[in-house]
């Protein structure tokens, strides 16, 4: 009785599992990105905000009448 895989069964098998790390690598790498992306801006906006003066009038308005 022979156990295991042939030669081109074992090759076919390895490629499938080294295209699939490198797929699970790649969405990873993509989810990274688009948190990337909108994670800077939303903070540079936050840092923004807060660093921005509370604009306040002058006085009291005066009356149109």
């Amino acid at each position: 009785m022979h156990a295991g895989y042939s030669a081109i069964e074992a090759a076919n098998g390895a490629e499938a599992q080294l295209y699939s790390a490198l797929n699970q690598q790649a969405s990873l790498l993509s989810h990274f990105d688009c948190f990337t992306g909108l994670i800077v801006p939303a903070f540079a906006s936050l840092v923004l905000a807060l660093t921005i003066k509370n604009f306040q009038p002058p006085g009291k308005p005066t009356g149109a009448h």
